[in-house]
C-alpha cells in the first residue's frame, strides 16, 4: 500500500534497519533475505533522498535524517499496531508473550515475582524480562523498546499516563546479632554505623531514599554501594553494617535471614510506585490483562 508515494510496508523495514544499523541483522529480524532487505533500503533511500545508513569503517551509522525519522517511524508503527489494527484474540492459556519491564528488584521481590508465580498455571506462555530503572527508561517506553515501567513517579515524564501501584515506608535493617544495636537504634548510631546503600546498575541511578537523604543533608558513613536492593541483606550478616530498606522488602528478607528491623530515625516520605505504559497500548488485550491482574494482586483497582 502506498501513501504519498511511500510504500507503507517499507516502514517496518526502516524501523528494523534503524535499530540494527545492519542490513544482515535487519534481514534476520524481518525474516527476509539479505537481498530483499538491501532492496528495501535502496527504495527508502530513493524516497527520502538520503543515504539513511552510511558506512563508517566496518559498520553502518544512522545519518542526521535517519535520526530525525527514527522516533516518528517507531511511533507511527506503534499507533497502527495498537490503535488501528484489529487486536488479536487473547487467551491467557495459549498466548505466548514476554513483557519487557523496567523496575527495581524491590518490586520483583514483593509484587512482580509472586504475581508471576500465581499466574503460571493460568498463563503458562506469559513471561517477563526485567531491567533495572534508568534515566532513559521513559524514552525506551516511548520508542516501544519496553512495555512497562514500574517505578517512582518522579523518574517518569508525562507523555504517557500512570496508574498508582504500591506505597511503602522505610526502615533500617541490621544483622540480628549486631551488638551495637542492643539498646536500639538512635539517630547518633544511625550516622555512626557503616551503611550499605543502593545506586541502580551501571547508570548509578540513585534510589528514592538516597535522594531524600541528600535533600536532608544527612551525611552517613557509607561502607558499600551496590547496584540493587537484593544484594543488601547478605552484606549485613556478621557485621555492624546497617541499611535503609523499604518495609515490605525488609520483611521479606527478615523471614529467611537473621535480620532485625528498626524504625528509621528520620522522616522520609513514603515511596509511591506507579505503573506506566505507552498510551498507544491501551487496546493491547494481553498487556491490559497483565496490568489489571498485577494491580488486583497488590490490592489496587483494575485499569478502566
Amino acid at each position: 500500500m502506498r501513501f504519498e508515494r511511500l510504500d507503507l510496508n517499507l516502514l517496518v523495514a526502516l524501523d528494523a534497519l534503524f535499530d540494527e544499523c545492519s542490513v544482515s541483522a535487519a534481514a534476520r529480524r524481518l525474516n527476509l533475505s539479505q537481498s530483499a532487505t538491501s532492496g528495501a533500503l535502496l527504495r527508502l533511500r530513493e524516497y527520502f533522498q538520503d543515504e539513511l545508513l552510511a558506512s563508517s569503517g566496518s559498520r553502518m551509522i544512522r545519518t542526521a535524517r535517519a535520526e530525525e525519522l527514527r522516533e516518528p517511524v517507531r511511533e507511527a508503527l506503534m499507533f497502527i499496531r495498537h490503535r488501528i489494527a484489529r487486536p488479536p484474540a487473547f487467551d491467557p492459556m495459549t498466548t505466548i508473550r514476554t513483557f519487557h519491564t523496567a523496575t527495581s528488584d524491590y518490586v520483583l521481590d514483593v509484587a512482580l515475582g509472586p504475581y508471576m508465580a500465581m499466574i503460571q498455571n493460568e498463563a503458562p506462555g506469559i513471561s517477563t524480562s526485567v531491567t533495572l530503572p534508568t534515566f532513559d527508561m521513559s524514552d525506551k517506553l516511548h520508542r516501544g523498546e519496553i512495555d512497562l515501567i514500574i517505578s517512582v513517579g518522579d523518574m517518569l515524564d508525562n507523555r504517557h499516563p500512570t496508574l498508582p501501584f504500591l506505597s511503602d515506608d522505610h526502615v533500617v535493617v541490621a544483622w540480628e546479632e549486631n551488638t551495637r544495636l542492643r539498646s536500639g537504634l538512635t539517630q547518633e548510631l544511625f550516622l555512626e554505623l557503616p551503611h550499605v546503600t543502593v545506586h541502580f546498575g551501571n547508570s548509578r541511578t540513585t534510589a528514592h531514599v538516597e535522594r531524600h537523604f541528600d535533600q536532608l543533608r544527612v551525611s552517613r558513613n557509607i561502607a558499600i554501594t551496590v547496584p540493587f536492593f537484593a544484594a543488601v541483606p547478605a552484606l549485613l550478616l556478621g557485621t555492624e553494617r546497617i541499611a535503609t530498606m523499604l518495609r515490605r522488602q525488609a520483611n521479606y528478607y527478615a523471614k529467611i535471614l537473621p535480620l532485625t528491623i528498626y524504625e528509621l530515625p528520620y522522616q522520609i516520605p513514603d515511596l509511591q510506585e506507579v505503573i506506566q505504559f505507552h498510551t498507544a497500548r491501551r487496546n493491547d488485550l494481553a498487556l491490559n490483562w497483565f496490568v489489571q491482574g498485577l494491580l488486583k494482586f497488590t490490592g489496587n483497582k483494575s485499569v478502566s
